[in-house]
């Protein structure tokens, strides 16, 4: 008897779903021993839905194939498919992460690692679609695979690399969209003081704790935090 998997396709490239299904029905005729059923969702609110119905039939899925720059959801709070993945692995600890992404700075990337440390790491600029096949395949195998990319990061092991916690994403995300101060405390769990707290620890450790706010939506959007 087949082992199934069951796998969440969270992406909204078209292209780069069909690779990740070519990919898994190779795998499948290569192991023949396994079955693969693949749910996909478009946005972060799909994939919570998607998750929660999975969950209805007392099931969860075993393989998540994550992109990172994901349209937000505002019903669910999710601000992008690393937030989304946090989510996942709270829920699910045991489920294998593909983290799949177009972003290439070196504190983006750290801060995924930190956050998620994701069974599979690759870069969209990096991968062929033998690295999808192998990727896959460690998965299965429970190991784990990073393009060229990430491991010349992990191999730096960046001493100064800027990671930044939920709240500071949700204040950033906020205030790229124009949200002031009083916006700010009535969307997130802090004070007046806290939120100027949290605000000038960003700036620090975007390297200049005098920069605008401006400079810093700048300086967070340059490194893919937003």
């Amino acid at each position: 008897m087949k082992k199934k998997y069951q796998v969440l396709i969270v992406e909204d490239e078209s292209l780069i779903i069909d690779s990740y299904r070519r990919a898994l029905r190779f795998v499948e005729e290569d192991l023949v021993n396994i079955k693969f059923n693949i749910t996909e969702a478009l946005d972060c609110g799909q994939a919570i839905e998607k998750i929660r119905a999975i969950e209805l039939n007392n099931n969860k899925f075993d393989i998540a194939f994550l992109d990172i720059n994901l349209p937000s959801s505002k019903s669910y709070d999710i601000l992008n498919g690393e937030v989304l993945g946090q989510v996942i692995i709270k829920k699910n600890p045991s489920c294998k992460l593909l983290v799949c992404t177009s972003y290439t700075d070196n504190h983006r990337l750290k801060n995924i690692l930190t956050s998620l440390n994701p069974n599979a790491f690759l870069i969209k600029s990096d991968i062929v679609f033998l690295d999808l096949v192998v990727s896959i395949t460690k998965l299965v195998e429970n190991d784990s695979y990073y393009s060229k990319t990430v491991i010349d990061l992990m191999r730096k092991q960046l001493n100064s690399a800027i990671v930044l916690d939920d709240l500071d994403l949700k204040i950033l995300h906020e205030m790229s969209n124009g949200a002031k101060m009083k916006d700010l405390i009535a969307l997130l769990p802090l004070t007046k003081s806290g939120l100027e707290k949290r605000r000038a620890h960003v700036k620090v450790k975007f390297g200049n704790k005098f920069m605008s706010d401006r400079d810093m939506i700048i300086a967070a959007k340059t490194k893919g935090f937003i």
